[in-house]
């Protein structure tokens, strides 16, 4: 979003839109865009105080937009923010954030994807192309930030990077069953077709042809389901990666708690230890210089005698 006004005027739609009667249902009929219709410029960046309020009202927004189409739309268009705080983080040489931005642009493409494979079909045709075009965008995002990023941002890149390809074989194998499924329903048929027609020869060729269908939609099937398992497991890894590094971060802070507590231990037992010393040189010395007194008055005593 552009800037805090921005926010602000988005708030208080949100707010009209929940607490209005009515007001949210007529939403869902105009064909207006979305509250959120920029371009891919980054307003509100991910190193502003006001940033986690800008993605809590997006996720607001996303919950009171109620129609397939509108919502695909708006994650588009957040897709596109996320691109431009991606990009803009880089060129300000603030890496970890970059990568945080790529990493929700990539989660966001992976709803969108998500979304469009359970849209009716005359709805994913239409927001197909801008879809398409977002996907893209992402690769070339991501791409262009991992070119510049430096080498301890590279790893976490190259995660991300490993789970956009895995969302575009899911959606290749989404699309490849839904195919299949449909030469299934043309085959099944042509086979009634067929049985109506008596012709032994024109029966067995639809049958021929009904159980190739159902052996490429079963392989199909298989695809997708084995898609859907490494995306899970990417995630898997991913997120326990993320709690290795917060634990390593935990431990090195307590490991350098602990030894900046022994340090100070031993410069405080070293301290006591010198002064210790100190005050027996210092007693050591008195006594010394009491002795010579001692001596000198004898002396002064025999003297006189």
């Amino acid at each position: 979003m552009k800037n805090s006004g921005k926010l602000l005027s988005i708030a208080l739609s949100t707010a009209l839109a929940v607490t209005t009667p009515g007001l949210t249902w007529a939403a869902e009929t105009v064909s207006s865009p979305p509250v959120i219709q920029q371009s891919a410029e980054a307003g509100v960046t991910p190193d502003s105080w006001l940033y986690p309020l800008e993605r809590f009202l997006e996720q607001l927004q996303l919950a009171i937009t109620f129609s397939e189409q509108a919502k695909a739309e708006l994650l588009a268009t957040l897709a596109q923010e996320r691109m431009a705080e991606a990009k803009t983080m880089q060129a300000a040489g603030k890496y970890d954030l970059a990568v945080k931005a790529t990493a929700d642009l990539v989660t966001t493409v992976q709803t969108l994807e998500n979304m469009q494979t359970q849209l009716p079909a005359e709805v994913a045709t239409t927001i197909s192309p801008k879809i398409q075009e977002v996907k893209q965008q992402s690769v070339d995002t991501l791409n262009q930030v991992l070119a510049k990023a430096p080498d301890e941002a590279r790893d976490n890149l190259e995660d991300v990077k490993d789970r956009l390809e895995l969302i575009k074989e899911f959606v290749s194998s989404h699309k490849e069953l839904q195919q299949a499924k449909q030469e299934v329903k043309a085959a099944e048929k042509a086979l009634n077709e067929a049985i109506n027609t008596s012709n032994p020869e024109a029966i067995e060729k639809a049958q021929e042809n009904l159980q190739e269908t159902q052996d490429k939609l079963n392989e199909a099937i298989e695809k997708q389901a084995e898609a859907k398992e490494e995306m899970k497991e990417k995630t898997k890894k991913e997120t326990e990666k993320e709690k290795k590094k917060e634990n390593d971060s935990i431990n090195n802070d307590e490991d350098e708690n602990k030894l900046e507590t022994d340090t100070t231990i031993e410069t405080k037992t070293e301290i006591l230890t010198e002064t210790a010393n100190q005050k027996d040189d210092k007693e050591e010395k008195n006594g010394e210089n009491n002795n010579d007194e001692t001596q000198k008055e004898y002396n002064e005593e025999e003297s006189n005698r």
